[in-house]
């Protein structure tokens, strides 16, 4: 389906989960879909349907046919369309569907494991094992992988050429190396173009910062660099805009004020420059009291202002809250900007245990009627820490008022437990939650939570549960799980989920598991499996799982299929995608996986991941 920059930008706005208007997870048939609004510090994603066909989420988007389909034609969401109400089966798959997508745009999140808080060692190797050691010591190629991607560049593949963007942007570490993606911004095809200045501010080197401030304000120099003498085209600026964002230095904040304060009438490139000083974080603080100010005038569209709530949380300047607080209480503002406004709060407060806080939230989550807001509610506790939030997470989730409130609870009490000392209440209360649950979707759910909450002793549950399942979905976020557990005594089941699963997304987030693991007999075995596959799906498949092992040992194999001349278009431009993981596991950063889609239209779900981080 075909995105409209409008469409993106309204992602980088918290979008409510469990949507009851029929608004579900975006790339539906409907004629004019609407994402569903949803609790986070990101957007909802774009892939995946409200039905029975959803696309387990954590491995990208739908598998991409080799022609990309035509695109189909989307309502701008900005001055979004009405909802008419939904009942029965649909409205169930609509409620239920936003949590994947919620966990599709975090997993990176969870996944970049710190060593503050990894348990120790055992001899045993019963948790994070020998293989998490072996994978530390071996280097990763970059110059080798570097100089495969730069040749990608030029490929007269489209496909390939702009699936090796971002991953060659991940492999620049001086200004020498970003000579090559230059050229690139000037590309004849504008998917290329818009990934070019995303890449330049990957590394965040200053000698970048120039070229994408002359982009985002259309400047000479930057119509130039651009080859488009009469000006740089508003959808261009906007990609720029976001590459100034992931640089994030604090001397680009007067340009993105800039573009706030004079592109009034172009609500996207607006969103856009709202988002990245959400990216730059503290950095962006000179930028509170603009954004502030254009809350309270309210005379942006509510794509565009929807994306400031988030952005304030992010920057965490406190002069920021009482507006955010203000906006939770008041029943006036759109609901979008009221669900941003909570998980701009959540975000704001991440990890402290304020009782007044506790307090606002509470009072959402036991009153509020619309779900997703109280979903979001539910997130924002899920954020805080100190008993006060635990208690009212495991009370909601006991009280049953709301069932179809239940995977977010559970999913908020996961997040709350993680990265913190083991509490027996939170693990007890999950463990109790999905022994009960019977339906399948909400189990997928209730896995992830337990995984999650870092509770070690229901490793041997959730393998039962994988073993005896044969639902694609719930085998996929319970490898996951496993994978979040660390225990090295799940890596059988998961190498059976790796090596038999006849289904791709199993297969994917096992391999990830596997790495979170530490498995040192996991990428001899993918590396195989890519020597055998003779069919472009089954290389793909077999790329991405490398690209999950984020293994060194997978590099050699990556850089022979992505440079074939004989492999298909998708096969090469996954294997490129891969190598950008394996770069990027040497620092452990969020950006260590994109969005695996390659074909043109699909790769606005990028735009998606890159409004998420941080």
């Amino acid at each position: 389906m075909f995105v409209t920059l409008s469409s993106v930008l309204l992602l980088a706005t918290s979008f409510l989960p469990g949507q009851c208007e029929g608004e579900g997870g975006g790339g539906g048939a409907d004629e004019n879909p609407v994402p569903p609004p949803f609790p986070t510090d990101v957007t909802p994603s774009l892939i995946g349907t409200p039905t029975d066909t959803t696309p387990a989420p954590g491995t990208g988007a739908n598998t991409p046919s080799p022609q990309p389909a035509p695109p189909a034609t989307a309502k701008p969401i900005v001055g979004l369309p009405s909802h008419a109400p939904v009942t029965g089966r649909r409205r169930r798959a609509a409620t239920f569907a936003s949590w994947e997508i919620w966990w599709e745009l975090h997993r990176d999140r969870y996944l970049a494991r710190t060593e503050e808080w990894q348990p120790p060692i055992t001899d045993e190797g019963s948790f994070l094992g020998r293989g998490h050691l072996l994978a530390k010591r071996q280097a990763v190629p970059v110059a080798e992988i570097r100089a495969t991607l730069a040749k990608l560049l030029r490929s007269e593949d489209v496909t390939v050429r702009e699936s090796a963007v971002l991953p060659y942007g991940r492999t620049v570490e001086s200004a020498e190396h970003l000579e090559a993606l230059i050229p690139l911004l000037a590309d004849e095809h504008h998917h290329v173009r818009e990934r070019a200045a995303l890449a330049l501010g990957l590394r965040r080197l200053p000698e970048a910062r120039p070229i994408l401030q002359s982009l985002a304000l259309d400047e000479p120099s930057g119509r130039a660099i651009a080859r488009r003498p009469n000006g740089v085209e508003p959808r261009m600026r906007s990609y720029a805009v976001l590459g100034l964002g992931l640089e994030g230095h604090r001397d680009s904040v007067p340009s993105l004020l800039r573009v706030i304060q004079r592109e009034e009438d172009r609500a996207e490139l607006v969103g856009a420059a709202i988002a990245a000083l959400g990216l730059m974080g503290p950095e962006a603080r000179a930028a509170v009291p603009l954004l502030v100010q254009r809350l309270a005038v309210d005379d942006l569209p509510v794509g565009a202002q929807a994306i400031i709530p988030e952005a304030l949380g992010k920057i965490g300047d406190p002069s920021g809250r009482p507006t955010l607080e203000l906006l939770i209480r008041d029943r006036k503002p759109h609901r979008l900007v009221r669900a941003a406004a909570l998980v701009g709060y959540g975000r704001m407060l991440s990890g402290t245990a304020d009782e007044s806080a506790v307090k606002l939230l509470r009072q959402v989550l036991r009153h509020e009627g619309d779900p997703g807001l109280r979903h979001a509610a539910a997130m924002a506790l899920g954020s805080l820490g100190g008993s006060a939030a635990r208690e009212e997470l495991i009370r909601a989730l006991r009280a049953q008022t709301h069932p179809d409130d239940r995977a977010w609870l559970c999913l908020s009490l996961g997040v709350w437990q993680h990265g913190r000392p083991a509490d027996v209440g939170a693990h007890q209360a999950l463990r109790e939650a999905f022994l009960s649950e019977r339906n399948g979707t909400i189990r997928s759910a209730l896995v992830l939570a337990m995984g999650l909450s870092t509770d070690r002793d229901a490793a041997p549950t959730i393998e039962q549960a994988v073993a005896d399942s044969r639902d694609r979905r719930f085998q996929s976020f319970g490898g996951m799980a496993l994978g979040l557990l660390g225990s090295a005594r799940s890596s059988r089941t998961l190498q059976g989920l790796l090596a038999e699963s006849s289904e791709r997304h199993p297969r994917v987030e096992a391999a990830t598991a596997l790495w979170l693991i530490g498995d040192a007999e996991a990428p001899a075995l993918a590396c195989r499996s890519l020597s055998r596959a003779r069919h472009a799906l089954d290389q793909s498949t077999w790329a991405e799982a490398l690209g999950g092992l984020r293994s060194p040992h997978g590099a050699e194999a990556l850089m022979a299929l992505a440079g074939s001349s004989t492999a298909q278009s998708i096969a090469r431009a996954r294997a490129a995608v891969a190598l950008g993981q394996i770069v990027e596991a040497r620092s452990g950063s969020v950006l260590a996986r994109v969005t695996q889609d390659t074909s043109s239209e699909g790769s606005f779900d990028f735009v998606r991941e890159v409004a998420s981080l941080k």
